[in-house]
């Protein structure tokens, strides 16, 4: 069972409202200036959080939040410019908005007023960017970058000086070697010990272009900075999620070390970092997919076919259909995930279909998915560059499914890869402008496929879920403290109820659950966060209401190597709810759920093969 992630590029019509000629008004004082001093009276000083706001203006350049992180393509485009008046001028990509803001203390608030409604370009994180920031909650400064969380531990949106932003101009350019591909780490070497990394993939640094670093610290990622000059290199970890990695993980480690980060240089394509004050050395290897062998190349020829679709003069079959094999045929594949967002699976080197897209007339969405008999993933790369991925249509279809919006005239390259790694299985991919998805596109002539009808219904309102029903499972007195933990529970789960199509914004929220709560129980008492698991000898899945109206939900700990779902929670007083659900239909889940302070307490691994046995 996978992260269900539905790749939908979202576009509007294409209609600009110019924005009104008033701020919009505010319940908050703005910030006064600081009146010019009299010759007898001393200067008011500006407060030097306020200083450090105003007058720059800053660019979003990467976001975390506990499900995802990923650094933003163009930061340009997405700027704040604070005024010591309280009120503040926002870019959104393509749209323009005004604003206010009010700080006390590192506590920050943004109230978002006239904005353009321009429709941005596919892809384009506008709407995202002006959400996020309607959630600001504290900020901070590090390094000379902002840093501002948001509510509800809702993620943390990372910027920097615009002015800053690095260009690569020819003076001062990043080392094209180190952004030639993703480096593995796979030794360490210090005056009082060496080893070698036993799974150098789950430790993987990522270079760009903009001067950001992406890094994978085994089951942890993070999104960093780094400045180079010469042969000199500083790396600056930011935002990481904070996931209790298995006993013996190296996550911890290779993050220190890399915060040491003193010189760099090369041996026999390798590359080795030293560390400050003779701490050590890391030795990391290109990942399997560059130079040699396994590079992602999405402008290499296609292993099965070249397609012209579209046109308004040239007939093509719509829908189009292609018979490809998922994963990889021969050589080393490319981990799907080294290419960001809700990339997965292993994938070719080289795409297994190109098709041209003419311009069509009329034509406002284009669909792409696959249909098989097995688990595939899809990753599209568009004639713009912009990666697009998918893993599964919903838990009751694994087939991925694109919808493009407006589609750009020029050359996709698809690779269709295998969420079991070196699975290789038959499919088609499908390339249509009809209102068709793997659920609802029958080609049972040609595969025995049985569609269940639920697959593709519509969404649900949360009113379904019987939240105070008496039939929830309680601890005795209904109440737990942090002194009753670890506490244990056995449960049956499952129910009729898809969580897939229920009326909220959790794109992790998956299975099928009852209308009344699995558990429930009253949270009081002081604890930085705990762990929630439920260990179970079936696919399960775990949905959470807290006391403050948010659903938390996850599906697998570990993929395919741990199926039972884990989360990490913050701990508030008032009443939780907890679903536990199946990952299939018509399931029983019987097991036991595990609330503990213990940070590295997980549950017990159960994988593909032992549902399969």
């Amino acid at each position: 069972m996978k992260k269900i992630v539905l790749l939908t590029s979202l576009l509007l019509a294409f209609l600009l409202v110019a924005c009104g000629s008033e701020t919009a008004e505010t319940t908050t004082a703005p910030i006064e200036p600081t009146a010019a001093p009299e010759s007898e009276a001393p200067v008011e000083s500006i407060p030097l959080d306020m200083q450090m706001l105003t007058g720059t203006t800053w660019a979003w350049m990467a976001f975390t939040d506990p499900t995802q992180q990923f650094v933003v393509d163009a930061p340009q485009n997405y700027t704040l410019d604070f005024q010591a008046d309280g009120s503040l001028v926002v870019v959104a990509d393509c749209n323009n908005a005004m604003g206010t803001y009010t700080i006390d203390g590192s506590s920050l608030s943004i109230a978002m007023g006239p904005m353009t409604m321009a429709a941005c370009p596919p892809g384009s994180l506008s709407d995202d960017f002006v959400r996020y920031l309607g959630s600001a909650a504290i900020f901070f400064f590090e390094e000379g970058k902002l840093f501002i969380d948001l509510t509800a531990d809702g993620g943390t949106m990372t910027f920097a000086p615009a002015d800053n932003i690095m260009a690569d101009d020819g003076e001062g350019a990043i080392d094209g070697a180190l952004t030639a591909n993703p480096w593995h780490w796979v030794a360490f070497t210090d005056p009082a010990q060496q080893f070698d990394v036993d799974d150098p993939v789950s430790y993987t640094l990522t270079f760009q272009e903009d001067g950001t670093v992406n890094i994978q610290a085994d089951c942890n990622s993070a999104i960093g900075s780094y400045m180079q000059d010469g042969s000199s290199i500083s790396i600056e970890v930011g935002p990481m999620t904070m996931a209790a990695c298995p006993p013996g993980s190296l996550s911890d480690d290779f993050v220190k070390y890399l915060g040491f980060a003193a010189i760099y240089f090369f041996e026999e394509s390798d590359l080795f970092i030293d560390l400050m004050a003779d701490g050590g050395t890391m030795r990391l290897s290109p990942h399997a997919g560059s130079a040699e062998a396994g590079e992602f190349n999405p402008d290499a020829e296609p292993l099965f076919a070249t397609l012209v679709l579209g046109g308004g003069e040239t007939l093509w079959l719509d829908p189009t259909l292609v018979s490809v094999r998922s994963g990889t045929l021969e050589g080393p594949g490319v981990d799907a995930t080294t290419l960001g967002g809700a990339c997965t699976g292993i994938i070719p080197s080289q795409p297994d279909v190109i098709f041209n897209w003419e311009e069509h007339e009329g034509l406002q969405t284009l669909n792409v998915f696959t249909l098989s008999m097995g688990d595939p993933t899809l990753v599209l790369v568009t004639p713009s560059g912009e990666v697009l991925c998918s893993d599964d249509f919903n838990p009751l279809v694994l087939d991925p499914f694109i919808e493009i919006k407006d589609p750009q005239v020029g050359r996709y390259a698809a690779f269709i890869g295998s969420f079991e790694n070196d699975a290789v299985e038959p499919g088609f991919l499908v390339v249509t402008s009809h209102e068709l998805n793997p659920a609802n596109m029958d080609l049972s002539q040609m595969f025995p496929r049985h569609i269940d009808p639920r697959a593709n219904s519509e969404t649900i309102s949360l009113d379904v879920l019987e939240i105070d029903s008496p039939d929830a499972v309680e601890p005795a007195g209904g109440s737990l403290t942090p002194e009753d933990l670890p506490y244990q529970q056995e449960l049956t789960g499952g129910g009729e109820i898809g969580a897939f199509n229920l009326d909220h914004e959790n794109q992790l929220c998956t299975g099928f659950i009852s209308a009344a709560p699995t558990f429930r129980f009253e949270w009081s008492g002081d604890l930085d966060q705990f762990q929630l698991f439920f260990e179970s000898n079936v696919d399960t899945t775990l949905k959470v209401l807290d006391p403050e109206g948010s659903f938390h939900c996850d599906d697998d700990y570990h993929g395919s190597e741990n199926l039972n779902p884990w989360l990490a929670l913050p701990p508030i007083t008032g009443t939780y709810n907890v679903w536990v659900g199946s990952f299939a239909p018509d399931v029983q889940a019987s097991g036991t759920l595990t609330i503990t302070s213990d940070p590295d307490a997980t549950p017990t691994p159960l994988t593909s093969q032992d549902l399969q046995q």
